[in-house]
């Protein structure tokens, strides 16, 4: 299942960026719920919601006002990850194969530009928050040269493969105090490109757990509140 946001007045002879969000572990699809309900879990989180035309809450960032994009948010099914190890473990060896949702989430990006030609190519963004910022890390390692720019956010990858993203403009978030993902997993990842050459951005939140994304995508008003990375992001092209 995946949810497609098209920009308001798209014309297809106008180039417009997307943006694929991976969602967090918490909204995968329940097998008891109806399609509504699944719906609900995911786009009515305020992470998910945050892209669209619609979206009112103090701290709005007018996404679609400011750069109309087209948005794709797949959800897994609750025995799914978007990397299959162990989540809680910081870095890992990445599995030869992509899990079978990242799998299908590539060839989903691939299909929409092929139905909407106004996507840019080369403006292709991937963003993920916990289980989806270790998909945003294993994402970026397997199709280096495929997104234009990548924000995970308290994940993890392999830092052994990080060499092929030197030239690729990344901005990671993790918290300090992070219970659920260790901090190492952004850490070592950071480490290991600029040992590589390249020049990735790093933001840690000081004190901060688990739930760090909601100064990220300017989610509430708090003081932790990232500016500018909207603007980071939609100003990256290959």
């Amino acid at each position: 299942m995946y949810y497609l946001y098209i920009p308001a007045h798209y014309n297809p002879a106008h180039k417009y960026p997307l943006v694929l969000l991976l969602h967090g572990g918490g909204e995968r699809s329940k097998p008891g719920n109806t399609l509504s309900q699944n719906e609900k879990l995911l786009l009515n989180d305020p992470y998910a919601s945050v892209w669209s035309a619609d979206y009112n809450a103090p701290g709005n960032p007018h996404i679609q006002q400011n750069w109309p994009c087209f948005v794709v948010i797949p959800q897994m099914e609750s025995s799914q990850q978007w990397v299959n190890v162990d989540v809680h473990q910081g870095s890992y060896v990445q599995p030869s194969q992509p899990s079978t949702p990242l799998l299908l989430t590539k060839e989903l990006l691939d299909a929409l530009q092929h139905m909407y030609t106004g996507i840019d190519s080369n403006r292709l963004y991937i963003t993920g928050l916990s289980n989806g910022g270790l998909g945003t890390w294993d994402a970026i390692e397997r199709w280096p040269t495929y997104f234009a720019a990548a924000a995970p956010i308290a994940g993890a990858g392999d830092p052994s493969k990080a060499a092929v993203l030197k030239n690729l403009p990344i901005w990671a978030f993790h918290g300090s105090m992070d219970p659920t993902i260790p901090v190492s997993g952004s850490r070592e990842m950071i480490a290991a490109i600029q040992a590589a050459g390249g020049h990735p951005h790093y933001t840690e939140f000081a004190g901060q757990g688990h739930g760090v994304w909601p100064y990220v995508y300017s989610l509430n008003t708090s003081p932790l509140r990232v500016t500018g990375f909207f603007s980071w992001l939609f100003s990256q092209h290959k």
